[in-house]
């Protein structure tokens, strides 16, 4: 197709989330957004391809949440800014105890905001910097479709990514489901001596899954 003007783009229909490149182009258009919403102040905000998690801030813990926000982005700079390694691109802190460097997915230039009087929201809501209404007005203005069923509302303890995520015990767990899920292929893996490519692969699949979070195993 050919194409004129800064304004004219065409959408590529045919790069399937199974496409290696698939990931980095759905990553690109995402990366976009979640800049903007950070630019707007919203955050803190983290993704991997097209699935977002935002977090909420007390107004509170606004002031030092920024003074930290600060220091991770001097650190960033000082520690070379964005990394790209391979496929991952990632941004260096400070050394950590552990001789671990800190690892951020992005540069912590853009401090939050407190946008609770610039929108509806409930009685909840207003103890916190902004709210999904704000998520909401902004992604209409910049014309982001989310997947109403896959949109949960703020809490403590949320499903991302396949893992459940506690704020309070600050745990990332598997879903009970998934768990006897993955048992049960596991048995059923060990009634054949013998497997073809797809069973290995999707077998696979699952205990890479888990590995996030349970890297002993």
């Amino acid at each position: 197709m050919q194409l004129q003007g800064e304004d004219s783009f065409a959408a590529n229909t045919s790069n399937k989330f199974s496409l290696t490149s698939a990931g980095g182009a759905h990553s690109l258009l995402a990366d976009s957004g979640s800049d903007i919403f950070q630019a707007n102040g919203m955050g803190p905000l983290s993704k991997w391809v097209d699935n977002h998690i935002f977090f909420q801030i007390p107004h509170q813990h606004l002031n030092s949440y920024n003074n930290q926000h600060l220091s991770w982005s001097q650190a960033i700079t000082v520690n070379g800014g964005q990394i790209h390694e391979g496929s991952h691109i990632w941004y260096r802190g400070d050394v950590m105890p552990d001789g671990h460097p800190e690892e951020f997915d992005e540069d912590m230039a853009s401090p939050l905001c407190d946008l609770s009087h610039t929108s509806m929201c409930s009685p909840d809501d207003t103890l916190f910097t902004y709210a999904s209404t704000d998520i909401d007005l902004l992604s209409e203005e910049l014309g982001i479709p989310w997947e109403a069923s896959k949109t949960v509302p703020f809490g403590f303890v949320v499903l991302y990514l396949g893992f459940i995520w506690d704020l309070n015990t600050c745990t990332v767990a598997i879903p009970e489901e998934k768990r006897f899920k993955y048992l049960n292929a596991i048995e059923e893996w060990k009634k054949k001596l013998t497997h073809a490519l797809l069973e290995v692969q999707s077998l696979y699949s699952k205990l890479l899954h888990a590995s996030l979070v349970i890297p002993a195993g």
